[in-house]
This record gives C-alpha cells, structure tokens and sequence, in this order.
C-alpha cells in the first residue's frame, strides 16, 4: 500500500510539472508572442523562435518568406528580423493592447508556391497584412490575390520594375531594379573603367529585370555589351556560357544570380582562368556560401539596398541571433513596425492600412521610407560591397 501512495504521488508531482510547463504554439510557423518577453534584447535567449502565450485577442500579420531553396539562407535572416521586431513590440505591450501574431509561409522564392501561400493567408489564416512576399516572381503572380482580396502585401526586397503597376495593395521598402541596374551600370562605367561587358543573368522576373536596366545606362554611357547569356535557376553547369564570354574578350562580367547559381558560376570562373572583374547584384548577398567557395568569390563587389539607420537594430539582431544582419533583414524588420504603426494609428482593414501607408513618412532602420502613387519607395540609395578576405567590404554609397 505504501509503495502505490508513493507511486502515486511521483506520478502526481510529474503531472504537475508537465502541466505547468510553458510550450511553444507554432502552426505552420505562426509564432505568437507575450507581453512578458523583454524589449531589450540582451535579456533575451538566442533563439529565433520566442516564448508563446495563447491570446484571443490578436493582431494577425502574415509573412511570405523562402525558407527553402536557393534563397534559404536570405530568408531565414529575414525571419528572425521579423521575429525580432514582434518580440519588441509585444515586449512593449503590443498593439494597442493586443498581441501580434505573425504566421510565416515558405514559398521557396517559386511563384506557384508564392501564390498557394498568400492564398492560404488572406483566405484561412484571415491576416490582416503580409510582409512580403520576398522575390520578384512570386510578387508577380500573387498581386491579384491581395488586390482581390483587398490585404495590403509589403515587400521588404522583391525589386522587380514590373511590380509597379502590378497592384494597388502591393508595396515595397526596396527600390526597383530599375536603379540597381542603373547603378551597377554607372559603378562600371565610372569607377572601373569598363568599355566592354559580359551579361550573365538568371532568366527570371528578377534577373531579366537587372539585365535590362544594367543594359540600357551601359550602353547609353558608350560602353558595349559583348553577349547576354542567362542560365536556368536550376543550373548546375555554366562551361557552355562561360566559354562564349572568354571568347569575346570582356573587361567585366554583369553577373545577376542567387546564391546557388552564384556559388556555380564563379567556381567555374575561377576554373575557366576568366581573370576579369565581376560585378553582381543583391541576390549575391550571402556570406555562408561564398565563404564556401574560397578565392573563387574573392573581388566579387555587388550593389545591395542601403540601411542607414540600421546601427542600433544590427546590434540587436546580433545580440539575439548571434550572427551578422544579412541581407534585407533591416527593410523585414521594418515592415512589420511599419505595419504595426499603421494598426497602432488605427488602421483596421486593408483599404485603412493602404491608406495609412500612401501617406506614411516612416523612419525606419532601412531609411526614411515614402510611397509613391504605385506604392514603390521614393528615393533610393545603394552600398557597393566587395568580398574580400572572407567579408563584405563597404566600397561606396550610391544613388
């Protein structure tokens, strides 16, 4: 009899603890966040998912992020740039009193996945806002589901020229790739002397989007364009294309590729002995695979987005996360405080929030960040960044 009261009890003090044990709510990674948690990051665990708390009255956002994939690496700092900035603002007591919920949806930057997953967050999740979607073609195809649906789409780094005049309710905190291309094309001209350039471009929204405008300033500037190839986003072997631009003798080659496709071509750069300067673009901004690849990607230099104010926010992201802020993590981080600002002023459906942000003047970590009548960011500014010795370097600003 003793040894079943005892027995007993165990059993009873171990269902307690399991009772009493806090647990993470995570669907589809929707992470929800309590005002409990400290908006000071230090105090903070390093993890990219915070403490959940369940909470009936919620402010829903959702998030179009590729998680997978060739962009997996870009994404997930955007990720926990966003968390981030839940975190803060929960810490803070959320959103007029109401905690934010974010619902995060990987799309793997492919355009039907993009698609699948901004219908299941207008449709199901019911969210009030999405911070995304992420790459240009994925942002194409979904446009007319937050257009139908009347849910403002804000993405921190889909660039294409064609976004602006794909939705009323699709905005942007990154500038169209109709500069980047135009300061890649200056840069070249200006700085490096450039008179003959190769193009090598993912055929993509994105990638056909820099080729174009790169094209355009190049040659209005008297330099020439000796070829244009592209290469699938699949692409495993580019021998057959770097074969055609050795042979015509470019002082520079315009490289507009992701990481993987990236990490490819300038590997069989280097095996090729094509000792010419590359110039590449954002999509090329991810240090754990270049560093992968040794002095084949050394002296890549790339044009990225600026984030002027992002000191403070940097910091922060390191303290928590215990790496460095990539690529787009200042302009994710933004977008859901420009969307919290937005419900916090009292915005309470999508045409209230476009509303709020066609006349929005927003200090961000990105920069001061305004709209123009097709929801594109007004004003733009560039960082030139070369790899160098393991590490991006800062060459100039532009723009």
């Amino acid at each position: 009899m003793k040894k079943f009261l005892f027995a007993l009890l165990l059993f009873s003090i171990l269902l307690l603890g399991c009772t009493q044990k806090p647990s993470i709510i995570k669907a589809n990674d929707s992470v929800i966040v309590p005002p409990t948690v400290q908006s000071n990051v230090s105090n903070l665990t390093n993890t990219s998912e915070p403490p959940a708390v369940v909470k009936s009255e919620t402010v829903k956002f959702g998030a179009i992020l590729p998680l997978t994939g060739t962009l997996a690496n870009i994404g997930d700092g955007m990720k926990n740039a966003m968390l981030l900035a839940v975190r803060e603002i929960n810490g803070q007591g959320g959103i007029n009193g109401k905690i934010v919920e974010l619902v995060i949806e990987d799309s793997a930057c492919n355009p039907s996945n993009g698609v699948s997953a901004a219908t299941k967050l207008v449709s199901i999740d019911k969210v009030l806002a999405v911070a995304g979607p992420t790459c240009s073609g994925e942002s194409l195809a979904s446009a007319n589901v937050f257009t139908d649906n009347k849910v403002v789409a804000l993405s921190p780094s889909a660039t294409s020229s064609k976004l602006t005049t794909s939705s009323d309710y699709l905005f942007r905190i990154v500038p169209s790739d109709s500069f980047q291309g135009s300061v890649a094309a200056k840069y070249s001209r200006n700085t490096l002397g450039a008179k003959r350039s190769a193009i090598f471009y993912i055929n993509n929204d994105w990638g056909v989007g820099l080729r174009d405008s790169f094209k355009k300033t190049f040659v209005d500037m008297g330099g020439e364009i000796s070829t244009e190839q592209s290469m699938m986003g699949d692409a495993t072997d580019v021998k057959t294309e770097l074969t055609r631009i050795r042979a015509l003798n470019s002082d520079l080659i315009y490289l507009a590729c992701y990481p993987k496709e990236c990490s490819i071509a300038l590997k069989q750069i280097s095996d090729f002995g094509i000792n010419i300067t590359v110039l590449g673009a954002d999509g090329a901004d991810d240090p754990q695979t270049l560093s992968s690849l040794g002095n084949a990607a050394e002296g890549l230099t790339i044009t990225i987005a600026s984030s002027q104010n992002a000191v403070d926010f940097s910091k922060n992201y390191k303290s928590l996360y215990a790496k460095e802020a990539g690529a787009y993590t200042a302009q994710s981080y933004d977008s859901i405080n420009l969307l919290a600002s937005a419900v916090k002023s009292g915005a309470i459906d999508g045409p209230s929030i476009k509303s709020y942000l066609y006349g929005v003047n927003y200090k961000g970590v990105s920069g001061n960040i305004e709209f123009d009548s097709n929801g594109d960011l007004k004003g733009y500014k560039y960082d030139l960044k070369k790899w160098t010795n393991g590490k991006f370097v800062l060459l100039e600003k532009a723009g």
